[in-house]
């Protein structure tokens, strides 16, 4: 990174100042700077998209968690309420006659 000062003229010997060097030093502290930015806004890119995988796939598996737990909770219930059934056959068949009643009663009145 080279700055050239003000220099004297060859033929007038008067004090000149290009302003090339000065420019050039600026445009090449400007484009590392870019470069630099560059860099980070890539690496940071590149972790969040990580991050964002990671996070997904926890979301994932968690999700199969909860969906195998609750199909085993309903599949307890179903036979649970199959056992109570077939022990008091008449009991459920009275319960299942008055409940379709009240829901006839119910629609039957709107």
């Amino acid at each position: 990174m080279a700055i050239e000062t003000a220099t004297r003229h060859p033929e007038t010997g008067s004090r000149t100042d290009t302003g090339r060097g000065v420019m050039g030093a600026v445009k090449d502290t400007a484009a590392g700077m870019v470069d630099s930015a560059t860099d980070w806004a890539q690496e940071a890119g590149q972790g969040m998209a990580q991050t964002a995988k990671e996070w997904a796939a926890d979301v994932g598996h968690g999700a199969e968690r909860a969906y195998s737990a609750t199909r085993d909770s309903v599949m307890g219930a179903e036979q649970s309420m199959e056992m109570c059934i077939r022990r008091h056959p008449w009991e459920a068949a009275f319960v299942a006659f008055g409940a379709g009643c009240l829901l006839g009663c119910a629609l039957a009145r709107r």
